[in-house]
């Protein structure tokens, strides 16, 4: 009978410190899980800066590009412009150049025209001295 009580004894002393290894064990999981869970919400809280800087970089690179594109836009306007301007001047340096070469023509029409009016005032001269004579 005091085996029976003896052993009834181990066995409950046997299950408590069972059950505090297991309670402690327990506990021990229970802390991991916590600061894993807290790990884990420190984790979250940097995914989430990491995003929302990630947000804001793309927005100011959205920004800087709608910039650039109209930069680019206003370049491009700037160039038709200046090709414009560049084709006008070159049709007016075309009509000048016309121009001068039709001047020129006419200078040397006139010059002709003025060295036979010598010439008919030189052989009228002669005339008039060959008559009075």
């Amino acid at each position: 009978h005091r085996l029976v009580t003896k052993m009834q004894g181990l066995q409950a002393q046997a299950i408590t410190e069972r059950d505090s290894v297991v309670q402690s064990a327990a506990q021990s999981q229970l802390e991991m899980l916590q600061e894993t869970t807290g790990g884990a919400s420190e984790m979250d809280v940097v995914v989430e800066t990491l995003t929302m800087r990630m947000a804001e970089q793309q927005s100011q690179h959205a920004a800087e590009l709608g910039e650039l594109n109209e930069q680019i836009a206003n370049a491009k306007q700037l160039v038709s412009k200046m090709q414009y301007l560049l084709s006008q001047s070159e049709a007016e340096r075309t009509n000048l150049a016309s121009d001068g070469d039709s001047l020129a023509s006419e200078r040397e029409s006139l010059s002709a025209q003025l060295l036979s009016a010598h010439q008919e005032r030189d052989r009228l001269q002669s005339q008039l001295v060959e008559q009075q004579s």
